[in-house]
């Protein structure tokens, strides 16, 4: 076996089927709802145990706030971006069949939502680390993992369950 197969043996081109993608998967979603708009979790929970932490929760909340907010000011450009990229993803996927563009189209989306949960909330946290209130930033933090993983959570069932439907599909090809 020559160095082309191993590595395509090891890198296989059909996603759903691949360790390494449901991996990924798990990591992307695992980070997504760890780093609340950029602010570990676990801050979070030990303010809630000890409030002494108070001015890192509003100094980190604040500084990745207003990060999110600078960001979000090359929105037309980023917003042109992703809609080429989504567009070449569900023709790729779904038009020419490619299952990696299909498995991307299912990490991509959902994520943006959750980029556009945190890009609409950036100025109530910038308000609230303003303003010094780390009660009202913890509860708002809590609020949007909360919704973070019911998002995780849907997502990766749609993903199983499509990529149940294409292992399906493509083993029942081969044994016809």
């Amino acid at each position: 076996m020559d160095l082309s197969q191993t590595l395509f043996s090891l890198i296989d081109m059909r996603s759903f089927s691949s360790i390494w993608y449901w991996v990924i998967l798990a990591v992307a979603w695992s980070t997504a709802s760890h780093f609340i708009m950029g602010v570990p979790y676990d801050l979070v929970t030990q303010y809630r145990r000890d409030t002494s932490l108070a001015p890192d929760l509003v100094a980190l909340g604040g500084v990745n706030a207003r990060r999110l907010l600078r960001f979000g000011r090359a929105r037309t450009a980023l917003t042109a971006l992703w809609w080429c990229l989504t567009s070449f993803l569900v023709f790729s996927g779904f038009y020419y069949g490619a299952e990696l563009a299909q498995a991307c189209l299912f990490l991509v989306v959902p994520l943006s939502v959750v980029m556009i949960m945190a890009m609409r909330n950036a100025a109530t946290l910038a308000a609230l680390a303003t303003r010094a209130e780390a009660g009202q930033i913890a509860d708002l933090l809590h609020r949007i993992r909360f919704r973070v993983q019911l998002l995780g959570m849907a997502s990766i069932f749609l993903t199983a369950i499509w990529g149940m439907l294409i292992n399906l599909l493509h083993h029942s090809i081969r044994l016809w």
